[in-house]
């Protein structure tokens, strides 16, 4: 066995047995990084199948990568599974940054897999993460660095080598690999941070490499007791989750000052907000809305309300696309009216006199201008939205709200109330019973 493999075989040791017993995935672009993590992998008998994206950002020199690895993963007997891409058309969908987009592409296709994914991220990495998070402006977790194991699917055996560690290893390996121009353009921050920023801290001390790692290796320690605490105060704020909804009362935030800024801003930041948003939402009224690329949260009724999009059937005005929950399916079954009549208390049922409907039935959202006459309301008509506001109904309510109508309008409120002109009487014949089943 190759020093170099003992080294991965020594600092990845709690996760080798799984990993030679399951087997692992291994991202392959064919750079030098990741054509050592598939040699290395193979060397700890660790069984493979690698993992290969094409993005089609580098016209020729994406094809020329990808048939590299075929070449690779055929001559070393590893299994290969290979995706393209339309980056650029995500990016614009989305818009993200083609990094962005290129970057939530790759992993979500590594999270379809059933075993873990073995990425090539190396201890020049988590330098390059740690500057780049301390010049954009982060909180503690984003200074602790990339880890050995992300606690989802993600593995990276080479954490604790650097890149020459690699470049060595292939040499001695007489192993080739293929290099990707854009590594050198310094208008990419990566870039910049490693040719230019760190050779500059190189000259103030040469030793910086060693002392940012041990910084890291500091700062998860000190993580620890971090996130602790902030366990210990979630009994304080108690939130709570109910139907796809997560309110986080305000008041006992406001109150304790900059702990409660900080409890919430570690609530929110996976979901995509910002530390400014974050502060915005602590301090804005009534109404007030923040919105990251998968989640809305709004301030109702003393709470910060947050729910991911996937949850709501519509969205305000947003400068990206979204993908919203799909519409269920409307069933219907009409029979004679039973005596006696209990209609259904379920929110996803609705009973109404069937000759009260006129033409075909139509599911869909709610509309500004929806206006009906719930029941109990004998003249006049109400906007939907003002009846939702006073059933003390939040912003993220009012986006989950469905409505039933015929050629007339407005049948059923979903959840809420029929119209009036839907009720069940004593001379209904049939009764029409309408139920909503997940798509």
């Amino acid at each position: 066995m190759s020093p170099f493999a003992e080294n991965i075989a020594l600092t990845f040791a709690p996760h080798l047995k799984a990993a030679q017993t399951q087997g692992l995935f291994c991202a392959l672009s064919g750079g030098a990084d990741s054509v050592a993590l598939l040699l290395v992998l193979q060397e700890l008998r660790v069984p493979v199948t690698a993992l290969h994206c094409n993005f089609h950002l580098r016209g020729e020199e994406s094809h020329r990568d990808e048939a590299f690895v075929r070449r690779l993963c055929q001559e070393r007997n590893v299994p290969l599974e290979v995706e393209h891409f339309d980056t650029l058309a995500e990016a614009r969908r989305t818009g993200e940054s083609v990094e962005m987009a290129a970057r939530r592409l790759r992993y979500t296709w590594f999270a379809q897999h059933d075993r873990p994914t073995a990425v090539a991220h190396h201890a020049d990495d988590n330098i390059e993460t740690l500057l780049l998070n301390l010049i954009r402006g982060t909180g503690i977790r984003g200074l602790t660095g990339m880890r050995f194991d992300n606690g989802v699917n993600i593995l990276r055996p080479l954490l604790a080598v650097n890149r020459s560690d690699i470049l060595h290893y292939l040499a001695q390996q007489k192993q080739s690999f293929v290099d990707d121009f854009t590594n050198a353009d310094t208008t990419f921050r990566r870039n910049f941070v490693r040719h230019r920023l760190l050779p500059l801290l190189q000259e103030l001390n040469p030793s910086v490499r060693k002392g940012l790692l041990q910084t890291q290796q500091h700062l998860q320690a000190a993580e620890a007791v971090y996130t602790l605490g902030l366990q210990q105060l979630t009994s304080l704020f108690s939130p709570r989750t109910e139907g796809g909804t997560t309110r986080y009362p305000l008041l006992p935030l406001r109150e304790q000052g900059e702990v409660g800024r900080l409890w919430l801003y570690e609530q929110l930041a996976p979901l995509g907000f910002s530390a400014e948003a974050v502060d915005a939402l602590l301090t804005a009224r009534e109404g007030a809305t923040a919105y990251s690329r998968t989640h809305l949260a709004a301030v109702s009724r003393g709470s910060l309300e947050v729910a991911a999009f996937s949850t709501l059937y519509a969205a305000p005005q947003l400068p990206f696309s979204v993908d919203l929950a799909p519409l269920p399916v409307l069933q219907q079954n009409r029979v004679p009216r039973p005596t006696p009549f209990h209609p259904s208390r379920a929110p996803h049922i609705a009973t109404i006199d069937a000759h009260a409907v006129v033409g075909e039935l139509t599911l869909r959202r709610i509309l500004p201008a929806d206006r009906f006459t719930p029941y109990g309301m004998r003249s006049g008509s109400k906007l939907v939205s003002d009846y939702l506001t006073d059933r003390h109904r939040s912003r993220i309510d009012k986006l989950r709200a469905l409505v039933v109508c015929d050629e007339v309008g407005i049948l059923w409120l979903v959840g809420e109330t029929i119209a009036h002109r839907a009720a069940v009487t004593p001379a209904t014949g049939e009764i029409l019973t309408l139920t909503l089943t997940p798509a």
